[in-house]
Order: structure tokens, then C-alpha cells, then sequence
């Protein structure tokens, strides 16, 4: 039954690529984040580039019939940037076969969520790009969910085939959705949507806690807290509410949870097997960055130069376990500086869009700037334990963001349009069209 249910998908995301940029849009990320080969356990084919093939067509198809448009935004920009110095780091490698191959990936990586970010041209497309985030993931993680309450334990085997294969990896995706699934409870105006879409934000957060994994753990509890205490909620009433709720709230986080936290030794040496290895591969990491400085050892090389820096330890991942080491040491500290303005900047518009919708009571903007912030805090926070500086579904958050801070900035939520659909008349403020920075 599962698997003729997704031959089904399949089958009309085809369709409807073929006939809209937004279907060809939704059809690659779901393809590219849900994994249905995985899913169906079927011996699919891999469908991402049947996917990518459909959502080029389809956009060189609207172009040249003159009904879509490219709109060149920061989320676009950024990601060209990135390509750009992957490219300079691949050309200055010292093991250039392997960098060109890896930028190869990369670059398959990246062109797709520029194509997107630059297509997304109406809030309904959006819409249906942000839900797929938030119902591609969030299926899995609520089928993890479901299993960890079942078993009564950690769920150790939850990858879910491509960049999510392994396990923490998969928790930093699930720390991203959790802000897209409680945001759409909060956006959606159907009963039945917003009631669907709480209760995903609730076993996605459960998720991250039975993954067992320390980065997603501590991912989510940031979250919560941001969540919790973000400007235009009763602070001091919060604060309280949270005061009087921790007594209550700790007997029901597992044990096995509590002692994988409790291994993480702040500001000592540590003790357990697994952050003792992790912070010699750390400091590894950073002895190879400070002898490439620039650009690095080369796109995706550090697997050919660790060993100058590091003892064999074993047959494990030889990885520096943060995606701040990992840009630094590949790309040099130009790639990582590079990497952190480019989420410093999308991070810094959409909190601008949201106090600018908070003043003007623009609740609909608000609550996007604060989902698509969140998404991308999470990916930072818990993504600081895992080695995946190419993560797809990063880039194609940020490419979003970029799209959504264009939409802003071209006044497609201007208040008066939202107040037409409602039939209520609202005064637009001069203030609400400035353009975000």
C-alpha cells in the first residue's frame, strides 16, 4: 500500500512539473529531502535527477512562454558566493582530483536551490515550498517518534538514505523542521491543518530527543528557548510559566537522554569514549585550517590530509564533528567567513521583517521571518556536532528565505492586499514599505 501510494506521488509530481514551475519545485525538494526510494524500500531509481531534469525544463519552459521570471535576491547571491569559493578552493587544491570531484557534487548541490530560490515569484509558492520542508522531514521523524515510544529506548537506525543516512545528520534536519512544523500550526487557517500540524511539531520535538543525539538535543532545547521568549510574547509571564514547569517537565525526559547530556564535560577534559575522540578530531581540524588558512585543503580533501594531523584511532570517520571546522579546514578561513555571512545576513533580514510585521500587525509576516529564522538557527546549533557543510537542505532553506525576504521586499504582504482578501480595510503605513536591509 505504501509503495503504490508513493508511485502515485511520483507519477503526478511528473505531471505537474511538467505543467508549473511550483509543481516541478515542490516535486525536487520532496523527491531530493523525503527519499520515497527509501520509503517504499522499493528498488526505485534514484529520482533526484529525474527531478532536477523536470525543473529545468519547466523553468526554461516558463521563461521562454514569458510567465515566470527570475528575481535575483540574498538567498541567490549567497549561495552563488559559496559556489564560487569552492570553485577558487578546488583550483588551489594540492589533491585536485578529488576537490574537482566533489565540487562536481556540490555543485549539484547548490544549482538547484538557486534555480528555486530565483523562481519562487507569489506567496502560494511559498507556502507549498515551506510545507514540503516541514512534511517531508516531518514524516520520518514522527515515524521515529512513534518507534522511540514503542521500544521504549533510543532510536539509533533512523537515517533516511542521501545526506540523512546517518543519524545525527538526520537529527540536525529534524531540529530545522521543528520551527517549520509549529509556524505552520500557527499560519494555517484550517482547523483541522493547524490541529495536523501541532501535533507534527510535537513528535518532531520528541524526535530530536529519541535520537539520542547530543547536537539535536541541544538544537532543540535553543530553539524552544528562542521560541519561548521571542519579542511579542508576554515575556515575564513566560519566564514564570517555565520556571514552574521545569520541576515537571525533567522527570519526563528520558534517562538515556540525561546521560547522553551528561557526557558532554563543559569547560573540562572529556571523559566518554565518543566526545574525548571527537574533540581530538576538533582540535585536528583546526591544526589542519591554520596550515591552509585561505582556502583550505580543498572541497571535500580533508579525508586525504587528516592523517597528518591525528593518530589512527581506528576504523571510525576521521571528521572534526562541526561544520565550522569542517569549512574552515576545506575551505580555508575565507570559505567559513564566507559561509558565516551568508547566514548572518539572511538570519539579520528576516529578524528585521519580523519586528517590522510585529509594529505594523502584520501577524502573517511575522510568523513566516520567525519560521524561516528558527529553521536556520537550527541547522547552526545542532549542525556545530556533525560534519555536513553541503547539506541540501540547508541551501534550500536559505534560498527560500532569500525569496521570502524579496516577496517582503516587493510588498507582495502588503497590508492593504491582505486586508482585500479579508474584506476588512486596514491603514497602510509608510512604515511597513521600507525595504529590509
Amino acid at each position: 500500500m505504501r509503495a503504490k501510494l508513493i508511485l502515485l506521488i511520483v507519477l503526478m509530481g511528473v505531471l505537474w512539473g511538467l505543467k508549473a514551475p511550483v509543481g516541478a519545485m515542490w516535486f525536487y525538494v520532496w523527491v531530493t529531502l523525503f527519499r520515497p526510494q527509501d520509503f517504499t524500500y522499493l528498488p526505485l531509481p534514484n529520482l533526484v535527477p529525474i527531478a532536477f531534469a523536470i525543473l529545468s525544463a519547466s523553468l526554461m519552459l516558463g521563461l521562454a512562454q514569458g510567465s515566470l521570471k527570475f528575481r535575483w535576491n540574498k538567498g541567490s547571491f549567497h549561495l552563488i558566493t559559496v559556489m564560487l569559493v569552492c570553485l577558487i578552493s578546488s583550483a588551489t587544491s594540492s589533491t585536485s582530483a578529488l576537490a574537482w570531484d566533489k565540487f562536481n557534487i556540490v555543485f549539484k548541490i547548490l544549482l538547484p536551490s538557486i534555480l528555486i530560490s530565483n523562481s519562487i515569484s507569489k506567496e502560494k509558492d511559498l507556502q507549498i515550498i515551506t510545507m514540503t520542508f516541514a512534511s517531508s522531514i516531518g514524516i520520518w521523524a514522527v515515524q521515529a517518534s512513534l518507534q522511540g515510544l514503542m521500544g521504549g529506548g533510543a532510536v539509533e537506525n533512523m537515517g533516511i538514505g542521501g545526506q540523512m543516512s546517518e543519524r545525527n545528520d538526520f537529527a540536525v534536519g529534524v531540529v530545522m523542521t521543528w520551527p517549520l512544523c509549529y509556524y505552520w500550526g500557527v499560519l494555517a487557517e484550517n482547523k483541522k491543518v493547524k490541529i495536523a500540524a501541532y501535533t507534527a511539531s510535537f513528535f518532531v520535538g520528541l524526535c530530536a530527543i529519541v535520537s539520542n543525539s547530543r547536537g539535536a538535543m541541544l538544537g532543540l532545547f535553543l530553539l524552544l528557548f528562542l521560541n519561548f521568549f521571542r519579542k511579542g510574547t508576554k515575556r515575564g509571564r513566560n519566564f514564570v510559566i517555565l520556571l514552574l514547569s521545569i520541576p515537571m517537565i525533567i522527570p519526563m525526559i528520558p534517562q538515556y537522554a540525561i546521560d547522553r547530556l551528561g557526557t558532554i564535560k563543559v569547560g573540562g577534559e572529556q571523559t566518554e569514549g565518543s566526545a574525548k575522540s571527537r574533540t581530538v578530531l576538533m582540535k585536528a581540524g583546526l591544526a589542519g585550517a591554520m596550515d591552509h588558512p585561505l582556502f583550505g585543503v580543498g572541497t571535500g580533501c580533508w579525508g586525504a590530509h587528516y592523517m597528518k594531523y591525528v593518530e589512527k584511532m581506528g576504523d571510525g570517520a576521521y571528521e572534526p564533528h562541526s561544520i565550522w571546522i569542517k569549512m574552515s579546514v576545506e575551505l580555508g578561513f575565507i570559505g567559513l567567513g564566507t559561509y558565516l555571512f551568508m547566514l548572518f545576513r539572511i538570519i539579520f533580514n528576516l529578524r528585521r521583517i519580523q519586528k517590522r510585521g510585529l509594529r505594523t500587525r502584520n501577524l502573517k509576516v511575522y510568523n513566516y521571518a520567525a519560521m524561516l529564522q528558527l529553521a536556520i538557527i537550527g541547522y547552526c546549533s545542532a549542525g556545530s556536532f556533525i560534519n555536513q557543510i553541503f547539506y541540501e537542505y540547508m541551501f534550500l532553506l536559505v534560498g527560500t528565505s532569500g525569496a521570502f525576504i524579496k516577496l517582503y521586499q516587493e510588498g507582495v504582504f502588503d497590508q492593504k492586499q491582505l486586508s482585500s482578501e479579508n474584506k476588512t480595510p486596514v491603514k497602510k503605513t509608510g512604515r511597513y514599505q521600507r525595504r529590509a536591509a
